[in-house]
């Protein structure tokens, strides 16, 4: 469960009394969540370092925006995402998504971070609440309990980078895995890697030769949001439907970690 607009602000050094002179309240979304622990550096400009050192330009960032957007009314539409959705009160949607995005718009908004720079908050993911639930069990106890089996884990992989391109966790755990277990990126159907940033995604699909059409086909965070806490459990969550209805047989799932890190899992049909 993740509730960004709920994040407090910090008094520091107010525990053992602040005594003399101004305190500075600090906003703990920033400070705990999007800002480099290590450099201090905003986790859109670790971005806009990977769109520089790939040559992404802005309107590539924006058509890879654009087309998150549609993917994800498109599959929204078709009900796709219908069955992982808990409904609470009258919310039964996801809210951030923009269906009416088109290119002209996201070519109007301005650099939100680096005046001279391409992400802005079309390209990039929003700052939203949400949550997700899964249950991970042994096959026998969850036939045992009766409980729906939608997928099986297959193989997973962590791993640490560079906090300054920690937009690439995802590349360095897919290769990970797929070195470890001698796995043919072909053989998967399915590839979803979030969207934190436009830039930060192309990045990956460059580094991994990635075929886009099976990359995130219904969209992905920059449509629906990113609460950064329940991102992986969503991605998880998401595909685990998918080959629950039958749309994927083999599936991946990978994020990057601020700080520098990466996770990959596979997932396949447990049918």
């Amino acid at each position: 469960t993740e509730s960004m607009s709920n994040a407090p602000y910090l008094l520091p050094r107010a525990r053992s009394g602040l005594k003399f002179g101004d305190a500075t309240l600090v906003d703990s979304v920033l400070r705990d969540g999007l800002v480099d622990a290590f450099d201090h550096r905003h986790m859109a400009l670790t971005a806009e370092a990977l769109a520089t050192q790939y040559g992404i330009t802005r309107a590539e960032q924006d058509d890879f925006a654009l087309r998150s957007q549609q993917r994800y009314e498109g599959a929204r539409a078709a009900g796709r995402f219908a069955d992982e959705l808990v409904p609470i009160d009258k919310l039964d949607r996801d809210e951030h998504a923009r269906a009416e995005t088109t290119l002209e718009g996201l070519a109007k908004l301005k650099p939100a971070f680096d005046p001279q720079g391409t992400v802005t908050a079309g390209n990039a993911s929003g700052i939203n609440d949400g949550a997700a639930m899964l249950v991970v069990a042994d096959r026998d106890f969850a036939l045992q309990q009766g409980w729906p089996i939608l997928a099986s884990l297959e193989s997973w992989a962590t791993c640490g980078c560079d906090p300054k391109r920690m937009g690439l966790g995802p590349v360095h755990a897919i290769r990970k895995l797929v070195e470890r277990d001698r796995l043919k990126i072909d053989s998967l159907d399915t590839i979803e890697i979030n969207e934190a940033f436009a830039a930060q995604t192309l990045a990956c699909v460059r580094e991994l030769s990635l075929d886009e059409s099976r990359l995130n086909p219904e969209g992905g965070a920059i449509a629906m949001g990113h609460p950064i806490g329940a991102s992986g459990a969503r991605l998880v969550v998401h595909l685990a439907h998918k080959l629950a209805r039958g749309d994927s047989s083999r599936a991946l799932a990978s994020l990057c970690v601020g700080g520098g890190q990466g996770a990959a899992v596979v997932l396949k049909s447990a049918r």
